[in-house]
Formats: structure tokens, sequence, C-alpha cells
């Protein structure tokens, strides 16, 4: 592991310009290890070209992209520790899922230089000759048998030397370790943290590692399936498995679940985390869906129009936005006008209330938020708003009723009771559920 005092990967001043379009306006973001960051917003809010950056399929107009320390900026996508599943999936239909996930394996030729395995010399005759040369007496050899002989005799001195030297680097990568007695989760744990001494890998490796792979994404049995013949649940997986195989230490995902349907969507958000906690690897998901945002991120980074509106949590996200776009993208909400009364109050939709840990300036106006699950309907004589019910639906688990306040706006309340149309009603909120954020320009 790398010095814990610094990020995993720094974004600084990214400015993305796309002729005269800008993309990106200046995007400052910090991604440490073992995180599940999401980039969240709608489309053209330069989530995907941020990622794009990150990985080194796109380069910034201006600003620097650091990773641990390093500016990696113009570095080409093959020479960072980044892997990326895009939205296609990319997978080779003539390929069965084994060789899907190897591929990347086998293309590295000469990624770990230093501990090659030696070649053994050629002899310079066929074994036949060679048996009948040896038995002679030196004497009876030729001159150019001889120096044959002698040439191929100081090879094979020199390959026994580089052999000796290549078993003492082998066994100090691969660590002498009875394999078989890890558990899997050491195994996987052993996978996803690499030996600073490198090399290439002999194909009973490469089948040790799919093999590893093939388990940890659910897909053991189908390694010789053609991937045009598997669901879009599976062939995620394999996409995912050929990413991880080769061991990097950030993960890029560019709207990987989009494709598809809402349950196996579901599973999958799961999955991904229960994956992204296993290999320690760090994951940048990209999505517009808040709800994956919210099910999998450490990180949430929510984008508007080439600019970072806010990072958080999900719980900082969703109980505390910084402005109304926030509140809007990030679950359901109420936003109403209110001004500040004093340190400990509020007013809005005509009356005053008490409120928690006020940080504006008295008389300044703000937007307040009231989240629908957290509104309770109550008798008229008990609410704190009054209105009419102007709407009910039905949604699964609850009921989404629109109430028309005395003022004629509407407010949404998901509650569990059904309410009829028309009904006079009392709408009923705790000081804890106001949220007061800095009014939009």
């Amino acid at each position: 592991m790398g010095n814990t005092d610094v990020p995993l990967l720094e974004l600084k001043d990214i400015v993305k310009n796309f002729g005269e379009t800008k993309v990106l306006k200046g995007i400052n973001l910090t991604i440490n290890e073992n995180e599940f960051v999401t980039l969240l917003g709608p489309s053209g809010c330069g989530k995907t070209t941020t990622l794009r950056i990150i990985g080194g399929f796109e380069q910034p107009t201006s600003g620097s992209v650091m990773f641990q320390g390093k500016d990696i900026t113009s570095l080409p996508p093959y020479k960072r520790s980044t892997n990326t599943v895009f939205q296609s999936y990319a997978l080779f239909p003539h390929l069965d899922v084994y060789d899907n996930i190897a591929f990347g394996i086998r293309l590295i030729k000469d990624a770990f230089p230093n501990v090659h395995e030696p070649k053994r010399p050629e002899p310079p005759f066929d074994d036949k000759k060679m048996a009948k040369l040896r038995a002679k007496k030196p004497s009876e050899l030729t001159e150019d048998e001889t120096e044959a002989l002698e040439d191929y005799d100081d090879s094979l001195k020199s390959y026994n030397k580089a052999m000796s030297k290549y078993k003492v680097e082998y066994d100090k990568t691969i660590g002498n370790v009875n394999v078989n007695r890890l558990t899997f989760k050491e195994k996987v744990r052993r996978f996803f943290n690499p030996h600073p001494k490198k090399r290439g890998f002999m194909e009973y490796e490469i089948e040790e590692k799919v093999a590893a792979v093939i388990k940890l994404v659910n897909l053991t049995g189908m390694e010789h399936r053609n991937v045009s013949h598997l669901s879009g649940g599976q062939r995620q997986r394999v996409a995912i498995a050929r990413a991880i195989v080769l061991r990097p230490k950030l993960l890029l995902l560019d709207e990987s679940l989009s494709a598809l349907d809402l349950k196996l969507r579901k599973e999958m958000q799961y999955e991904l985390k229960e994956l992204q906690k296993t290999t320690g690897i760090t994951f940048v998901f990209v999505t517009h869906d808040q709800e994956e945002a919210l099910t999998m991120s450490d990180k949430i980074v929510v984008m508007k129009d080439g600019y970072i509106e806010q990072v958080g949590t999900a719980e900082e996200i969703y109980n505390d936005p910084t402005d109304k776009y926030v509140a809007n993208f990030i679950g359901d909400s109420n936003i109403l006008k209110g001004q500040i009364v004093d340190s400990h109050h509020v007013e809005f939709d005509g009356k005053t209330f008490l409120c928690d840990d006020i940080k504006f300036p008295i008389g300044s106006t703000v937007d307040v938020m009231l989240r629908p699950e957290d509104l309770d309907i109550v008798y008229p004589s008990k609410g704190k708003l009054l209105g009419t019910v102007d709407s009910i639906f039905f949604k699964g688990v609850f009921y989404e009723v629109d109430v028309k306040l005395e003022n004629q706006r509407i407010i949404t309340i998901h509650t569990t009771d059904y309410i009829p149309v028309d009904k006079e009603v009392g709408v009923t909120f705790d000081t804890e559920d106001i949220t007061l954020m800095e009014v939009m320009d």
C-alpha cells in the first residue's frame, strides 16, 4: 500500500472544452483508496467526461490528474492502474467467458521484465548426434565439434546460474505459501494486493486467476459458454471480471447497470458493492439514477452543468443538501420559500417555526426543504399546515398524497394510510425535519 496520507486520485482544476462548448468548468475532486465513489447527475452534466479523463481516454483542456501523488495527466490509458467497464460491456463475441476474462492477462508480455524465466540454450546438434559426441574422447572430436560443444557448455553454465537466480526471485514474488490452505477470502486479498516484484504469468497461473474471479462474480460453470448466450446480468459480470482480473487500483464503471431490467439492476447494485468490499479496489461509478447512488456509494459527487454541486456520503447528500438542485435530484422533496426570523426561527407559508442550527443571516431568504416521508397527515386541529387532499396515488409500499394548502401551494406526503380526495387535513412535522438551503441564483 502507498502512503495513506496521499489520496489515490486527485482532480485539480479540471477544465474540458469541446470546441466552443465548455463541458467541465474547474473540477476539483479527491478519491481515496477502497472507496465506492459515484458521479451522479443528469445527461450533459459532465460526469462521463470526468470518468474518461480519469481513465486517460480524454485529455483535459487544463488542470491535472494526480495518481498517488504523481501527475498522470498525459499518461495513456494502458499505462494507468485503472480499468473500465463500459456501458456496452464491449465483450468479444468470438470468445467464450473464460477467454474474454483471460484476454487482458495474455496481452501482458513485458509488464514484469525483472523476473522473466531464462531461456534454455539450444544444443548445437540433434539429440542422437549429441549423445555420440559426448561418448567420444576429446581427441576424437573435430575442431568444429569441440568448439561447438564448449560454447554450448558455457551457455548451459550461464543458464543454470540464471535459473537459480530466477527461482529465488520467483519465490520472493509468489511467496512460499501453500495456496490451497488459504481461505477463499485470503486468496482474493492476496490476488488483489500484488507484490512489488513483478513478472509475467504462466498459463496455469492464468487459469488460477480466471477461476478466482469467475467464482467471485458467480459465474462458476459458465466458463466455456458463448457470451452471446448469456443474460444481461451475466454479461455484466463477465465485463467486471475481465476488468478486475488485471488488478487495477481504480475501476471505472460508465452507467454499467443502465441496460438491465429493474429487478436485475437492484440485485447488481448489492453485488457490486460487495465485490468492491471484497477486492478492496476503488470503484468510480457513473449514473443518473439516484437509487443506485444511495445504495452503493461511500461518497456521492453530485454534478450539474460541468460543476460539482456537492460531495458527501449518501446520508449527508440526502439529509443535508446544499441547494434546491441537489434536494430535488436526490429523492422527493417539497421546497418552500422561507425567511430567517432569528437564530432559532424561520418563517414560511405565513407561519413561524422553530428550527435547529440556523447558519443564515437574520432576514435572509432561504429555501426550506420538507421530505415527503417526514410529513404526517393529522386532524386539522393538530396540523402545523392546513389543506385539502388534491390527489392520491398508490406506490406499492405507500400512498403519495398531494395536499393543496391554504395558499394553493401543493405539497406531497408519503403515508401508509389511504386519505380520500377533498378531505380537509392537517400536516405536521418535527423541528429536525426542516432543512434550510441557500437560494439558487
